[in-house]
């Protein structure tokens, strides 16, 4: 049994931060979709977008079944604290309208 305790240790990096769970919030109420994607990629730059901004991002991710059992995610849905959506909506649509004007 020592034996176990100190192999799940070493596998969680000596701490209880190593491969364990991050926490997320308890609850969503508070938090607003700024965006949906039907890219994943897309999506996932502008999580960083939002993040770089100071912003904190949930990232919903839908479609394909559960990545740990071989699914692949098809979209993502980017939720921000409510008193920050409309600077996450600024960085999110001027973005976008920047990529159209390129195109």
């Amino acid at each position: 049994m020592a034996v176990l305790a100190r192999w799940l240790r070493r596998l969680r990096g000596g701490s209880d931060q190593g491969l364990a769970p991050q926490k997320q919030p308890a609850s969503r109420r508070g938090w607003v979709v700024v965006g949906s994607y039907s890219s994943a990629p897309i999506g996932a730059m502008y999580a960083d977008l939002l993040e770089q901004a100071g912003i904190p991002v949930l990232r919903k991710e839908w479609g394909g079944g559960s990545a740990m059992l071989g699914g692949v995610p098809v979209g993502v849905s980017l939720l921000v604290p409510q008193e920050r959506l409309a600077e996450a909506k600024e960085i999110v649509e001027g973005d976008e309208a920047e990529r159209e004007v390129g195109s």
